[in-house]
């Protein structure tokens, strides 16, 4: 059970880097590929019931990593354009 989970989530990070990095972090396009890769993760759900928590886990993580990296985004956007600095 534990090594499932593990690669649910493994799969969903490279994933959701493939999908913010394939189009360079352009929203429209993390939304077009978010939406494929969320549907192979219900695809692994109907074909192959036994692996329900690497699908579970997998779009859980997909959702969470992608809207952080949309959210940081945003906001360093917000914060440079309000002539606030960004200190890395």
């Amino acid at each position: 059970m534990y090594m499932l989970r593990s690669l649910g989530t493994l799969v969903a990070m490279l994933l959701s880097y493939i999908a913010w990095y394939i189009v360079d972090g352009n929203t429209a396009g993390v939304i077009v590929f978010f939406f494929i890769f969320c549907h192979g993760f219900v695809w692994l759900m109907i074909k192959h019931p036994s692996m329900l928590i690497v699908s579970q886990i997998g779009q859980t993580t997909m959702v969470r990593i992608c809207a952080v990296l949309t959210k940081t985004r945003r906001s360093i956007l917000i914060a440079t354009l309000a002539g606030r600095y960004r200190w890395l």
